[in-house]
């Protein structure tokens, strides 16, 4: 009688367990989620709408205080209705962006945030010369010699 007591907790203490392994499983998932993702007010989550990509194509330009140059390639993330402005202004997006990386000297290009910096700059920039707005830029890749 007594090893049938001892095999009914032991089995009792097993399920206990189990349940509570899978109930702490639950809350850590749901916690961890609404953690790393919270719903905004409206219970909707935002999501960012995707522009088109336009190739400003590669750019080599000399840098404001020394012998050294830039190389770099470009591109702009727009909306579809502004596609066809960029195309009509491209030489003076270009000479722009030209003009804003050669007024940067080389110890700009390794502060903390001289990327997002730069990006906001061009931004600025190209918005000039388009009525949308530029959501984003690209560099392809970006090499100082």
């Amino acid at each position: 009688m007594e090893k049938e007591n001892t095999m009914i907790s032991i089995s009792f203490l097993v399920i206990v367990g189990l349940i509570l392994i899978v109930l702490a499983a639950s809350i850590a998932y749901i916690v961890a989620r609404w953690h790393i993702a919270p719903p905004d007010a409206n219970g909707v989550d935002d999501v960012a709408v995707a522009g088109e990509l336009v190739d400003l194509g590669e750019f080599i330009t000399d840098l404001a205080d020394s012998n050294r140059h830039v190389r770099t390639g470009i591109f702009i993330e727009i909306d579809e209705d502004y596609i066809e402005e960029v195309n009509e202004h491209s030489v003076q997006i270009r000479d722009r962006i030209n003009t804003i990386i050669r007024s940067h000297k080389t110890e700009a290009l390794s502060s903390e945030n001289w990327e997002q910096e730069l990006k906001n700059e061009i931004s600025k920039g190209i918005e000039i010369f388009i009525s949308g707005e530029v959501k984003n830029i690209y560099f392809e890749s970006f090499i100082v010699q």
